[in-house]
């Protein structure tokens, strides 16, 4: 059917013996009384086949009928088709719907303006990739004039690694409501990942508190792109300590890092997104390149370093469309 595109004689073609059925499917068309085999067949190719049943009153195809019956599978084929490609463009306007609401529920988690806090400015700047992202951070003000800030990057995106990232916000939100100091609300988070995502799944995160008043910093990585500190002076330091990424251990256990601030001091967190960015060369942009951009430009308000940083990758990019999420977030100490 597929190389001639012409009726089959369901008897012709079993005599042959160049076609070889199961019994099962001989028994499926003798039931049916199978007569002829007209092929359904359009530019795509070979759809399937219509089975025409032997004549009532016993006699053979005349070529006339032939010829109708061939040109009503034409017909068929193609209304076949027609209904095949319409089932496949409801079937993505579903999908596309469903990703718009989690797009826009993933964006309502999102810190919608960027919280002030005495004595520390902060920016942030996120661009998907795709409909829905597997980067996230956020911003939590404490009660007594702290500041915690969060930024992460699940394995993997679309659906499944924002509803994580998802569950993962109300876990250190709920984890601070309770006073959980940072390596306490890292082994719960990893604890909660561990135990109820795919082994294929995980999440690097980063996490700080600062106190603005008093100029303190705790901050837990969790195999997450090192941040910097760019001191006011320019020096540059990478914030490593804390553990595992989120998934990996069951009982992985977190180290806090500590470090006094000076006024001016800014935090640059961000996500491989960013760092990971190819030039057409499949040359990284690099953690310090990015380091180096903030250290000359340190006198900038967040906002518009952030935007430069931005604007840098996509020269060295080569546009401004990424394979990956794109996250940065900064915080500084007023000066």
């Amino acid at each position: 059917m597929e190389s001639k595109d012409n009726p089959l004689l369901f008897d012709e073609m079993m005599a042959s013996g160049k076609i070889t059925l199961t019994q099962e499917q001989k028994d499926w068309f003798i039931e049916r009384k199978s007569a002829i085999l007209l092929p359904l067949v359009t530019t795509s190719g070979l759809l399937g086949f219509l089975v025409i049943s032997c004549k009532t009153n016993g006699e053979d195809f005349t070529s006339e009928e032939l010829n109708l019956l061939q040109n009503l599978s034409a017909q068929t084929a193609l209304v076949a088709e027609n209904l095949e490609l319409l089932g496949e463009k409801l079937e993505k306007e579903k999908l596309e719907e469903q990703l718009r609401v989690a797009r826009n529920i993933q964006q309502g988690l999102l810190p919608g303006k960027i919280p002030e806090v005495s004595g520390l400015d902060m920016a942030a700047l996120i661009r998907f990739c795709l409909d829905v992202a597997g980067d996230y951070y956020d911003i939590i003000p404490l009660k007594d004039g702290r500041v915690v800030l969060s930024i992460g990057d699940v394995s993997g995106k679309g659906v499944g690694a924002a509803l994580l990232m998802a569950n993962l916000q109300a876990s250190l939100r709920t984890a601070q409501a309770m006073g959980a100091s940072l390596s306490e609300s890292a082994e719960r988070i990893n604890k909660l990942v561990f135990e109820n995502t795919p082994s294929d799944m995980f999440i690097t995160f980063f996490m700080i508190c600062i106190d603005p008043v008093k100029k303190h910093l705790r901050y837990v990585n969790a195999g997450h792109n090192p941040p910097f500190l760019i001191e006011n002076d320019g020096h540059e330091k990478m914030l490593t300590r804390g553990g595992l990424l989120f998934g990996v251990v069951e009982n992985a256990q977190y180290e806090e890092g500590k470090i006094t601030l000076r006024n001016g001091d800014t935090i640059l967190m961000y996500t491989d997104g960013v760092s990971e960015a190819m030039n057409s060369k499949e040359e990284e942009f690099g953690d310090k390149q990015i380091a180096h951009i903030a250290a000359r430009n340190r006198e900038l308000p967040l906002d518009e370093l952030l935007a430069l940083i931005e604007k840098e990758v996509n020269i060295f990019h080569g546009s401004s469309s990424y394979a990956d999420d794109f996250t940065l977030l900064a915080a500084r100490i007023a000066r």
